[in-house]
């Protein structure tokens, strides 16, 4: 085969689908096998590329940027002539195939064998000594071989260690350098989501925990999902669905991690109110939010939404509406982001209305007597009575939302907004990087090191329970840069790595940026300097 070119008409398509391709919703109400099957019958491709013309298309099309193609695992990078056979010309300077989930380990057949989503450039000595190895975070000292660009060593690596992958030989597991390891785990988790039936599971089993984190710190960026489009070409239009929904691996392989519990007053905090908006008519864009205070998961579906007059709403989910301990959900009237202002919501609501005026938001048990929450608001006199902007919860989760004075008005519109200023779906601030007024507690810690940094930081922070979990960059003037972590977590010590890029993969300019780490109703920021 000597050049392989995709058709314009479907750069087109790639490039008018790349945006809807992102953070979608996939299945919201379906946890564990049902949801496994349901990614399966949508999911999977009926036809992929033969094998030889899956690899040529790879080096050629998929993984092919201004004719050079780069091995995932050590960055060693080739220049291919597209006059060329890709796969020959590739091999001939040590670049061959990368099966995530190995051929040995059930991929050595059928459609897994070339199934795009898990195949990448690979240079040939790592390629070997990955081998079958399975995936985990190794211990430093116990490496045995690390790999870099077109060399080894087996000394721990005194700079650009996060650019290395690491080989551990007597229990044979292997460490994919930081930026390849969220991918690696979503390629992994729809491997055996999509062919189950002829992998190896004991192999999947002990590696599932570890990929979870790599893929809860690794969030797929720009590049990723851009291959997610260009591999679904070839392959029936079907995409990795764990790229584009970042909740899914956690709904189909470990829902049984959350038990639903019954709520009581208090457990669910309503904590922000869009009442007024001004970038769209209150019929599309009147929202408020809500968050588990407890530590258990509740099931919001059958509950009722109501005012202290005729207004009512009972939810009816179709299903569970799982809300998780430490998480905010946002409920609405109108579910279209396009027109609500700018805001995912997670249930969309009828006959329910907030008053721009006095008016009240109260959440009732499926009994509609049992209050767990309620919010009666003024117009003005002791509460915010914005317009443009949500008014919001200040005070800290032990005092009384239901107090005028401890509410405030939001002042910075959230990303993607159509202008309007609020936080929908995180925790309250009031502008920029600053905090609201509660005061992070002792035992929790953020430290990023080393600090001036080039080209990345590592970030490290201590859980003392487990919460809900946001870490985000951001600039000088409050402008987020980056989500690095959006994800309930366990308790305990977490390390984040920052390459100094921003979302979608653009190195940042030298300077001063936040760190901004929210657990729970808990907010810290330090201050980290980027040195090019």
């Amino acid at each position: 085969m000597k050049r392989i070119s995709l058709p314009p008409a479907l750069w087109l398509l790639i490039s008018a689908t790349y945006l809807l391709a992102q953070n979608q919703d996939i299945f919201p109400g379906l946890t564990g096998q049902t949801l496994i099957d349901s990614l399966k019958t949508y999911y999977k491709p009926a036809n992929v590329l033969d094998y030889d013309t899956a690899r040529d298309t790879m080096f050629a099309i998929i993984d092919n940027h201004n004719d050079s193609v780069t091995c995932v695992y050590s960055g060693y990078r080739i220049w291919l002539d597209p006059q060329n056979d890709p796969s020959s010309e590739a091999y001939s300077k040590d670049m061959n195939t990368e099966h995530t989930w190995p051929q040995s380990m059930g991929a050595d057949q059928g459609n897994a064998r070339s199934d795009l989503h898990h195949l990448f450039p690979c240079r040939v000595q790592v390629n070997s000594s990955r081998g079958n190895a399975p995936f985990a975070d190794i211990i430093d000292s116990a490496t045995d071989t690390w790999w870099r660009l077109d060399y080894s060593q087996s000394s721990i690596p005194v700079s650009f260690i996060d650019e290395y992958s690491e080989k551990e030989n007597d229990g044979d597991y292997f460490e994919p350098r930081e930026d390849h390891k969220g991918n690696a785990a979503r390629a992994v988790f729809y491997f055996y989501t999509m062919y189950k039936e002829q992998a190896d599971s004991n192999f999947f089993n002990q590696q599932k925990e570890t990929l979870r984190q790599w893929h809860n710190l690794d969030i797929a960026d720009n590049a990723e999902f851009e291959r997610n489009n260009r591999v679904a070409v070839y392959q029936d239009g079907k995409k990795n669905p764990f790229i584009i929904d970042s909740t899914l691996v956690r709904r189909a392989y470990f829902s049984t991690d959350t038990t639903i519990s019954e709520a009581q007053p208090g457990d669910i905090v309503i904590t922000e109110i869009m009442k007024n908006p001004s970038a769209v008519y209150d019929s599309n864009g009147e929202w408020f939010e809500i968050y588990n205070n407890s530590n258990q998961a509740i099931d919001l579906n059958g509950w009722y939404i109501k005012d202290d007059d005729t207004d009512q709403h009972q939810i009816n989910n179709g299903g569970p509406l799982i809300i998780e301990p430490g998480f905010y959900f946002v409920l609405g009237l109108n579910g279209d982001s396009l027109t609500n202002g700018g805001i995912g919501m997670d249930y969309v609501y009828s006959g329910f209305t907030l008053a721009n005026g006095a008016d009240e938001v109260v959440l009732c048990l499926s009994d509609n007597i049992t209050e767990i929450d309620r919010v009666t608001y003024d117009d003005g006199s002791v509460w915010p009575d914005p317009t443009g902007a949500s008014m919001f919860y200040s005070g800290s989760f032990t005092a009384d939302n239901n107090d005028g004075s401890l509410w405030a008005e939001s002042a910075v519109p959230w990303p993607g907004s159509a202008g309007d200023a609020g936080t929908p779906g995180e925790a309250n601030i009031i502008s920029s990087v600053k905090a609201s007024k509660t005061k992070a507690l002792r035992h929790f810690s953020l430290n990023g090191f080393p600090n001036p940094f080039n080209p990345s930081v590592t970030l490290v922070y201590q859980l003392p329970y487990a919460s809900r979990v946001d870490l985000k960059i951001y600039t000088l003037d409050g402008r987020v840069v980056i989500t690095l972590v959006h994800e309930f977590q366990s308790a305990g010590r977490k390390k984040v790595f920052w390459n100094g890029h921003d979302l979608f993969g653009r190195p940042l300019a030298s300077g001063i940026y936040f760190i901004r780490l929210t657990v729970g109703q808990w907010t810290e920021v330090k201050k980290i300097t980027l040195l090019r």
